[in-house]
């Protein structure tokens, strides 16, 4: 994925939230970086769990998949 891709689904992802995700600093003589808000913080939380659930109930199904590739 490019960096421009990248960025503007993380400008999607935080005018969709209430509260944004990811903050951004401009660059300068410091440089300029981003970082999770707490908001992003339990919504990265909120999709592991998710995909923790999702990957238990699919077990037997994944396992049936795994079979079918080539060793």
């Amino acid at each position: 994925m490019s960096y421009r891709r990248a960025w503007l689904l993380l400008d999607e992802m935080n005018t969709s939230l209430r509260r944004p995700a990811v903050t951004s600093t401009t660059g300068g003589s410091h440089g300029g970086g981003s970082e999770l808000t707490d908001v992003g913080y339990e919504l990265v939380a909120i999709y592991r769990q998710i995909e923790s659930t999702a990957e238990h109930e699919c077990a037997a199904d994944l396992k049936k998949l795994m079979s079918l590739l080539a060793r």
